[in-house]
């Protein structure tokens, strides 16, 4: 079973999600309509549920985004995001499989302007740290490049597919990039946050760089990563049975990291009395701040649907 989720208010985080068996059905294309189709999606369903994206980079196995989640709401997003852009990659690759496998949604909380500055360069870098491109200026699929954070503004038009051909789907949706208040905040300006990003990119790359080099691996290159099958598999060895984690505290933050540690073992806790309490047949538990199943799909009450105290 799926180990519950904490959804807070203004919660920024990083996500993503593997297609299955890792096939490349989300590999960029020649004339852009998986790009497109990403964009849209992504725009529509953050439209929907008040989301702020921040940055994305669709590689051909997993679409891998930053976004800040101001109501709660990052699940619905999730659910509405990848039920479009699967139904989007079935049309477009004449594939009737399943698009994305059965794990859940990788969403990492960010806590810290380091921690949002790191995660940032690691976006931007993936398709280089994948061998695709030697740098992210070059890769054709969608990407947000360090000076475009905070400032873009994306036009995605509807995919023309049989999926999108109900006139519920709107003919285009517009997307504005932004940064979190909180990172601008720390830093001063959204122009000294692009700047930090940049350093960092540029450290990133350079150690990719040296270790494909040591390795003797080379890029894929541009024209060959819109050409290559999309029934291709990634050949990458992934470590099975790790811990996935569920934040990030930026470099060197090891007190920092214990004590979020501390802090979500408390909240599972308190989450696990809950649960064993309701299933007994208590129905006036409060649940802890930041449950989402048992508040949206229950209307269970949660701390902090409660009055504040005076």
């Amino acid at each position: 079973m799926t180990r519950a989720r904490i959804v807070e208010d203004q919660m920024t985080l990083t996500v993503s999600r593997r297609t299955v068996q890792r096939f490349f059905l989300l590999r960029p294309d020649a004339n852009g309509e998986m790009q497109n189709a990403m964009w849209y999606c992504a725009g529509l369903a953050a439209e929907e549920h008040g989301i702020e994206l921040h940055a994305m980079t669709g590689m051909a196995t997993h679409p891998h985004y930053s976004m800040s989640d101001p109501h709660s709401l990052a699940p619905d997003f999730y659910a509405d995001f990848h039920r479009n852009l699967a139904a989007a990659t079935k049309g477009l690759r004449d594939w009737d499989e399943e698009v994305f496998n059965k794990s859940s949604t990788a969403g990492l909380e960010i806590c810290t302007p380091e921690a949002f500055v790191e995660d940032l360069a690691s976006i931007i870098a993936n398709p280089v740290a994948a061998g695709v491109v030697k740098r992210p200026e070059d890769y054709p699929g969608v990407i947000v490049l360090p000076k475009q954070l905070g400032r873009r503004r994306i036009i995605a038009r509807r995919p023309n597919l049989p999926y999108f051909r109900s006139a519920r789907w709107p003919a285009k949706v517009e997307i504005t990039l932004t940064l979190p208040q909180w990172v601008v905040d720390h830093y001063g300006s959204e122009e000294a946050v692009r700047r930090e990003v940049k350093v960092e990119l540029e450290g990133l790359l350079s150690e990719i760089h040296r270790e494909r080099a040591a390795e003797g691996k080379g890029y894929l290159g541009a024209k060959r990563a819109v050409r290559i099958s999309h029934e291709v598999r990634s050949t990458r060895v992934e470590e099975r049975g790790r811990i996935n984690p569920l934040f990030k505290v930026g470099r060197g933050q090891v007190a920092l990291a214990r004590a979020k540690l501390r802090e979500i073992r408390g909240w599972y806790a308190c989450y696990d009395d809950c649960r064993e309490r309701w299933t007994s047949g208590d129905r006036n538990v409060v649940w802890p701040a930041g449950t989402w199943w048992m508040r949206v799909f229950h209307r269970a009450p949660c701390e902090s649907d409660l009055p504040p105290e005076t």
